[in-house]
């Protein structure tokens, strides 16, 4: 996997090039690396976690958007997070339950 900050070309881009390759981006950097192959259907408790995970998501999603939890969570964040990976992070424990 390649990294890469400020390039011109990987900056603005995502997703798969042909066959070859995947852009992504993960806290300003540009990632380059190969496609995944997944080869076997996902077992019924990855389909479990998967779906615990997505409504995880979701809620996760909606409370970081309100005004009082961002400035709760703005004091304990750091410089490779988000507020949203801080609130994900507490309602997979179940801190809001």
């Amino acid at each position: 996997m390649a990294f890469s900050k400020n390039n011109m070309l990987t900056k603005t881009y995502r997703g798969k090039v042909g066959n070859q390759f995947v852009l992504k981006s993960y806290s300003g950097k540009s990632v380059i690396s190969k496609i995944p192959v997944f080869t076997k259907p996902w077992s019924e408790k990855q389909n479990e976690h998967r779906l615990k995970f997505r409504l995880a998501c979701n809620k996760a999603k909606a409370l970081a958007a309100r005004p009082e939890i961002r400035e709760l969570y703005s004091e304990r964040i750091r410089e490779d997070q988000t507020i949203y990976n801080l609130v994900l992070r507490d309602v997979m424990k179940g801190v809001f339950a």
